[in-house]
Parts: structure tokens; C-alpha cells; sequence
């Protein structure tokens, strides 16, 4: 597991850049497409709130959290919003978290 915010959103940048890896309206996926819990080892695809999750051993560490706030900062909106749009892309994701990255770095 990671242990900076830097690390964690990048971590998540490369989770989520595989093709398929990345959803909307859920937090993770199996591979039969249904619900699961983004640190789940079956999960296969993961919004942006669930793939920080899945890196940084859920949604109640301290590492989400600020991983999540740094997110939100970036793209200036909330996350779960911004990434259902329905045209957003999985390029758009995976960019906002490695610039979200880049400037959570010191």
C-alpha cells in the first residue's frame, strides 16, 4: 500500500488505465459486472472513489481521505459527479488523477 497521497493517487492512476478497469454508478465491479466492495480481490473495475479506495485500504484511512480531498481540489468538483458524467472518459479520469498527484507532491 502506498503511503503518501502523491503515491496513493498514482497508484490509482495506473489501476484505473488498463483497459476496462474503470466504471461509473458503482464504486467497484466484478468481472460479472456486479457490486462489490472496491478492496475486494474480485473487483475488476472501479469508479475514482473506489479505485482510491481500493489502494488505500478504504474509504476510512487517513490516506483516502486526504488522497480524496487533493482529488476534489483538482478537478473542482465533487468526485462521485464528475466521474458519472456521461461524457466523461476513462482518459479524463486516470489524467485528473496524475495531475492530482503531481500536486500533492512537495
Amino acid at each position: 500500500m502506498p503511503d503518501s497521497v502523491a503515491g496513493v493517487l498514482e497508484r490509482a492512476a495506473d489501476r484505473l488505465s488498463k483497459p476496462g478497469a474503470w466504471t461509473k454508478g458503482h464504486l467497484a465491479l466484478d468481472a460479472q459486472g456486479k457490486p462489490v466492495n472496491p478492496t475486494y480481490p474480485e473487483a475488476v473495475r472501479w469508479c475514482l472513489a473506489g479505485g482510491l479506495q481500493s489502494v488505500a485500504g478504504g474509504a476510512g484511512t487517513e490516506l483516502f481521505c486526504s488522497a480524496y480531498a487533493r482529488l476534489s481540489r483538482t478537478i473542482g468538483s465533487g468526485v462521485a459527479a464528475w466521474n458519472d458524467t456521461a461524457s466523461r472518459t476513462q482518459a479524463e479520469v486516470v489524467a485528473a488523477l496524475r495531475t492530482a498527484a503531481q500536486q500533492a507532491r512537495p
